[in-house]
């Protein structure tokens, strides 16, 4: 081999290397933006990630020692049941939003303070529920959210 074409060998390698590099971070954050909810209150959105299998569901918000404003989680169900949350291992204060399966706002528990030792209090929405959505306290006052209102959340794709 010459040395023109081992030097554009040498230089094309590491080119390649970066859009493999840019091609696998661009991948992985739209899978990361795909598993995401997108509330709009009062021209504010809040990106809600998803709990859906039991481990997501009993991880929660566990151990997050800040919850930036316009994020939160939203546990979903496979239908309306009764659901029991408790603050075991939360380290920051939330505001509970039960919807049933229409998405319609059945009950708030607002500003549920993290548990400090056991026993644990559990919260539960007066009517079965399919979907709760969990925010930084006092968000839901701020928003205005209410009971008996329709929340619209939209799937990022």
């Amino acid at each position: 081999m010459d040395m023109k074409k081992t030097k554009k060998i040498l230089i094309l390698i590491p080119i390649i290397l970066l859009l493999i590099i840019l091609t696998t971070v661009l991948i992985l954050q739209k899978n990361e933006q795909q598993n995401l909810y997108k509330l709009i209150l009062q021209d504010q959105t809040i990106f809600l990630k998803p709990a859906i299998t039991p481990q997501q569901k009993s991880q929660g918000l566990m151990f997050i020692t800040n919850l930036p404003k316009n994020q939160g989680m939203i546990f979903i169900y496979s239908n309306e049941q009764p659901h029991s949350f408790w603050m075991k291992n939360t380290l920051v204060p939330l505001d509970i939003i039960f919807l049933n399966k229409n998405f319609q706002v059945i009950d708030i528990k607002q500003n549920v303070p993290p548990c400090k030792q056991d026993p644990c209090s559990t919260y539960q929405a007066k009517k079965p529920a399919q979907y709760v959505i969990e925010i930084n306290a006092g968000l839901s006052q701020e928003l205005a959210i209410k009971e008996g209102d329709k929340l619209t959340l939209t799937k990022l794709f």
